[in-house]
């Protein structure tokens, strides 16, 4: 996991406390959306927006990813109020 994500997870988990969370996560042409957006402005040769499909998302980075962080979402933003 490239460094920094800490705040992406933390965004994430902010988004899925939306009141119309559910509804944004079903709706496909949203997500197709925004990986037709994000393929072209976040391009990485490591990412594969073409797998994002309703059903395969996970919130939790791999295991060994948070061992091995140099920073965690606690201490590295004390500010969002976590």
């Amino acid at each position: 996991m490239p460094d920094r994500y800490a705040r992406h997870y933390f965004d994430t988990v902010r988004l899925l406390g939306h009141p119309q969370a559910g509804e944004m996560l079903a709706n496909d042409a949203l997500r197709e959306r925004v990986v037709n957006w994000k393929s072209k402005v976040f391009a990485r040769s490591w990412a594969r927006y073409d797998l994002a499909q309703r059903g395969t998302f996970r919130l939790v980075p791999p295991e060994l990813d948070m061992i091995n962080r140099r920073e965690s979402p606690i201490t590295a933003y004390p500010v969002v109020g976590i």
